[in-house]
């Protein structure tokens, strides 16, 4: 019975040893794995965060983005030509009063120089001379008119420059030229720095929608090692519980698989052999042993001793010898 106990009782120590190894070697591993899935978590939150505006889920709306952005920057553009436009409509009305149309008199400000009057009678004179002849009353008058009118620009030019300059300082039409060109002229300059900021918002988001591909690459690569690292975390943690159970079963004896069903017990009386019955035994199974024995050998004999063996073998007589006997 002792022997039997020190057998179990080192089977249940064996076995606990081995749960326990298990069982820790599990649980390194689940740290191991956890410290691995920690470093890819950090490694997967700083890459989106170094490459924000370059993710492969916002390369959609960077499209939607840099579409919009394109669109302003046409818009601009086209407001600078209009402005160009119209400052080089402003810089003709104030060369053509700058070439002498100042004559009007300082009572009669803003009225029409003797150069637009020119302008307007050659215009009217053309239209004129298109209707009717040279001698027609009214090409006349016009004649006469424009005549007139150059002679009063002629004039014009001859005054002197400080006289000029006060007429034009004088003249709200001119100033109110100069007033609208340099309002076009800062709106034309706002345009452009606008121009410039667009154009550096394009390349920015083309930049982004051009390096989705590649972010994405290296995320996708970081992600699968974290999937499979989560994966192999899961795998070891079932594992890890099951060792842990195994290890509580192991310590409280509940799993022992060899137990004493029948311990052993001392004798009541003393107890011997009984030699003649082992002697009747023996000699009758020598005796059966013995005649078996022959009976399979004669049994299995099967050579020809006499005539009686011949004729046991059912066979056809082809010819039959008779004994010969020797002289006596």
């Amino acid at each position: 019975n002792r022997l039997a106990q020190v057998f179990v009782d080192e089977h249940s120590r064996s076995r606990e040893v081995q749960a326990e190894g298990t069982s820790d070697f599990l649980g390194a591993q689940l740290r191991a794995s956890q410290q691995r899935i920690s470093e890819l978590e950090t490694r997967v939150r700083s890459g989106k965060e170094r490459h924000q505006g370059r993710l492969p889920e916002q390369t959609a709306a960077n499209l939607q983005t840099l579409a919009g952005v394109r669109q302003q920057l046409e818009m601009t553009s086209n407001n600078i030509r209009s402005e160009q436009d119209r400052m080089a409509y402003l810089d003709r009305q104030l060369q053509s009063i700058q070439k002498g149309l100042y004559a009007a008199p300082a009572g009669q400000a803003g009225a029409a120089s003797p150069q637009q009057r020119v302008l307007t009678l050659q215009r009217e004179l053309a239209a004129a001379r298109a209707k009717y002849t040279d001698k027609h009353p009214e090409v006349q008058i016009l004649e006469e008119e424009l005549n007139t009118a150059r002679a009063d620009a002629a004039a014009a030019k001859e005054q002197p420059e400080g006289s000029r300059d006060e007429m034009l300082a004088a003249d709200p039409m001119y100033q109110g030229l100069l007033a609208e060109r340099s309002m076009a002229q800062l709106r034309i300059q706002g345009y452009r720095r606008a121009e410039a900021g667009l154009n550096a918002d394009i390349l920015r988001y083309q930049q982004r929608v051009e390096a989705a591909p590649m972010v994405e690459q290296e995320l996708a690569a970081t992600t699968r090692e974290y999937e499979l690292e989560q994966a192999k975390y899961n795998r070891v943690s079932e594992q890890y519980a099951t060792a842990q159970l195994q290890e509580t079963i192991a310590r409280t004896r509940g799993g022992e698989r060899f137990s004493v069903l029948n311990p052993a017990t001392l004798p009541d009386s003393p107890e011997s052999p009984n030699r003649a019955r082992i002697l009747l035994m023996a000699l009758g199974l020598a005796l059966a042993l013995g005649g078996g024995a022959a009976l399979g050998r004669e049994y299995l004999d099967r050579s020809i001793r006499d005539a009686h063996a011949l004729e046991d073998l059912d066979l056809p007589v082809l010819a039959e010898i008779p004994r010969l006997r020797g002289a006596a």
